[in-house]
């Protein structure tokens, strides 16, 4: 069963030519945990950076999360 709140990890992932250009994406999580192991792996990817990882678990509701990219 999903979890009303959880946790997104937002990311950017380089597209190539021409330089700068990117793909935004983010994908949910249910623990803290999950979440963090997913952008850790991203952040060593050379073409990708994680722009946020936001908790909503904390704050119980879907807007004005926490941001925890601090802890990747």
């Amino acid at each position: 069963m999903k979890k009303e709140f959880g946790y997104i990890v937002e990311y950017r992932q380089e597209i190539g030519w021409p330089h700068g250009n990117y793909t935004e994406d983010w994908c949910e999580f249910d623990t803290k945990k999950e979440a963090l192991n997913f952008a850790r792996e991203r952040a060593t990817d050379r073409d990708c950076t994680v722009h946020a990882v936001l908790d909503y678990e904390s704050v119980q509701r879907t807007y004005d999360p926490i941001d925890i990219t601090d802890e990747v």
